[in-house]
């Protein structure tokens, strides 16, 4: 049934299937939904390791990986053939590049690499399995709607059509990223027993324990958000799509990068699906038709192909149906305008956050990928004292302490992250927020606060960025100098949603 209107979920509602919701008695402060990881000590018991990279500027977006090597050789070596395999196959699939194999049958020519034809035929399967949800020929289309958004007027029905009916014009972005996920993975089980790759929010993982999964939040931007759901994901694959990440505005109206080849127009930005299958490319088409499909097609889909799923949009587009159970313990947030604001003197504002706006030097200007260095975000008072510890990048935890600021600090505490799956972003650009509470969750008062962003790359620099913020009853902004690694960030204080 649908929740009620005085409810939590009155202006969200979300939904997923009974397994990922086996909830037993554990649920975050956060309001995430967190599954029980099994206990596997006993079937565990290894002397291999885990060893982590990550880069930015992968296949248009970012890399993260973890390995159970036997050793620090094997996992260098496993990461260096990952690299290889990746690069081998995006230069066959790559429409950037005009000698790839991708580009040259765009042109008209026959299709040469066996990996081309895999991938158009995934498309093809799965196209016929959605009824037409996912289609490989909306290049043409996707170019109508983003000159849209640059002139602000949509195109018209009989454009559309000759653009989708024009042959040749290749749009395999989705689903060939998907099968370079599961391609990719297929070699590093050759140097690691375990392990768990991300491309971009599509995560695959392999081999015999659990790797705890964070679903992010589709409608809250900042990368440090609290996930909607958490659970173990052992020897599968998971893909989240929406258009949360990447959407475009023509004129009044803002829309997902999604486009739904039935109607040739993109979706709405307030739907979001997350689905666990045996492959990448099964998850990414299952989480793509999820997004555009109602509930009576969708679950067929989801029973025969998919472990679990889980969607969310606007309660108004879409009912529960028999196939779903409700996700009752998700707390998505009233609109900004009927949140109450404190008006005791000196205390922060309710709903008020500071956004950290963060630019990552990435592969441009540096090559065609750059390792992404270890981040770390936190918050001082006016006596230079330690406030909050907003978030830390980091794939090994072991070399923490290399963000020596930072961890000099918070006097060489642990911090623990899990890989998050989302809707594909762009390389480079991240976005956190401070909510103006302190590391013990208690309020902090009005006041200056400075925020100061860590990196260090490897092979790179070591430096940091900081500015402060007066944080009161009124919105306030201020700029975060560029550094060798870094462009300029942006420090924001206001509402948050503004």
């Amino acid at each position: 049934m649908k929740p009620s209107r005085s409810s939590p979920l009155s202006r969200w509602f979300t939904r997923a299937s009974p397994s990922l919701l086996a909830l037993g008695s554990t649920a975050r402060a956060s309001g995430a939904v967190v599954l029980p990881v099994p206990d596997t000590s006993a079937q565990h018991e290894t002397a291999r390791a885990q060893f982590g990279f990550a880069y930015d500027g992968v296949l248009g977006t970012s890399l993260d990986a973890k390995l159970d090597a036997a050793s620090a050789r094997d996992a260098r070596e496993g990461e260096q053939r990952l690299l290889a395999e990746i690069d081998r196959l995006e230069k066959i699939l790559s429409p950037r590049d005009p000698a790839s194999d991708f580009s040259r049958v765009r042109s008209g020519a026959p299709v040469e690499s066996r990996e081309l034809a895999d991938v158009l035929a995934a498309y093809d399967l799965w196209s016929a399995r959605t009824h037409g949800v996912l289609h490989a020929n909306l290049a043409g289309v996707t170019a109508l709607w983003r000159a849209a958004a640059l002139t602000g007027r949509e195109p018209n029905a009989a454009a559309l059509a000759a653009a989708f009916a024009a042959p040749h014009s290749l749009a395999i972005d989705a689903l060939g990223k998907a099968f370079i996920v599961d391609r990719a993975v297929a070699v590093a089980r050759e140097f690691a027993s375990a392990g768990l790759l991300n491309i971009g929010g599509d995560l695959r993982a392999w081999g015999d324990r659990p790797w705890m999964i964070s679903v992010a939040n589709p409608f809250d931007s900042a990368d440090n958000a609290p996930p909607i759901a958490q659970f173990p994901l052992r020897d599968a694959a998971v893909a989240t799509s929406g258009g949360y990440a990447r959407n475009f505005t023509v004129g009044p109206r803002r829309y997902s990068h999604l486009i739904d080849p039935r109607t040739l127009r993109p979706l709405a930005t307030d739907r979001a699906a997350t689905v666990v299958a045996a492959d990448c490319v099964s998850a990414n088409a299952l989480s793509t038709a999820l997004c555009v499909l109602d509930d009576d097609d969708a679950a067929p889909l989801t029973r025969e192909f998919a472990l679990d799923h889980l969607r969310v949009g606007a309660a108004n587009e879409m009912g529960a149906s028999s196939g779903f159970g409700a996700l009752a313990q998700a707390k998505f947030a009233d609109e900004p305008s009927a949140r109450p604001v404190a008006t005791m003197d000196g205390a922060w504002p309710a709903d008020y956050q500071v956004s950290i706006g963060i630019s990552l030097k990435t592969a441009e200007g540096q090559g065609r990928r750059v390792k992404r260095p270890y981040v770390a975000v936190w918050v001082e008072d006016a006596e230079h004292r330690l406030v909050r510890t907003v978030t830390v990048w980091a794939s090994e935890g072991r070399y923490l302490p290399d963000l020596t600021k930072w961890w000099r600090a918070i006097g060489g505490n642990r911090y623990e992250a899990s890989s998050v799956t989302r809707a594909t972003r762009y390389p480079g650009k991240y976005t956190v927020a401070w909510d103006g509470r302190d590391n013990r969750g208690q309020p902090v008062p009005q006041g200056d606060y400075t925020v100061i962003v860590e990196i260090n790359r490897e092979h790179g620099h070591h430096v940091w960025q900081a500015a402060t913020v007066t944080c009161g009853g009124e919105s306030a902004s201020a700029e975060m100098p560029d550094t060798a690694e870094t462009g300029a960030g942006t420090v924001a204080y206001g509402p948050r949603g503004s």
